[in-house]
């Protein structure tokens, strides 16, 4: 039987539904946490400390640190991401979103010179 819109109880054809699903999946690779490709390029922030540890010595990244920092930016992303597309108030996305960054901010900052001095601050 042909799927019929009109006509309650009607359902569209298995094949139908499966060639949608699989069209779904072939552009939403990373479906599980709603991301795409764009969501990495703020990776491209970690070329800095890359570049500077090459000129100076002050700057001393672990291959760790580069992978924290790099998690701690692609979630940053995809919370703002996330703020801006459920909320539809624009006060409150820009307060939720600077909430967010300063918090992001605080975290690095305990991170990389310790000023809580909790056990996992930096030196």
């Amino acid at each position: 039987w042909a799927h019929n819109p009109k006509v309650a109880g009607s359902s569209p054809a298995l094949a139908t539904k499966t060639v949608k699903r699989l069209y779904f999946l072939k552009y939403n690779r990373f479906l599980i946490l709603d991301m795409s490709k764009e969501s990495f390029y703020p990776l491209i922030l970690l070329l800095i400390p890359l570049f500077i540890m090459n000129i100076t010595d002050e700057v001393n990244w672990s291959l760790l640190d580069f992978f924290i920092m790099g998690f701690m930016i692609v979630l940053l992303g995809f919370i703002i991401n996330s703020i801006s597309s459920k909320t539809k108030n624009l006060k409150k996305r820009i307060i939720y979103i600077g909430i967010i960054i300063l918090i992001f901010f605080i975290i690095w900052a305990e991170m990389a010179v310790g000023i809580f001095n909790t056990p996992f601050a930096g030196n």
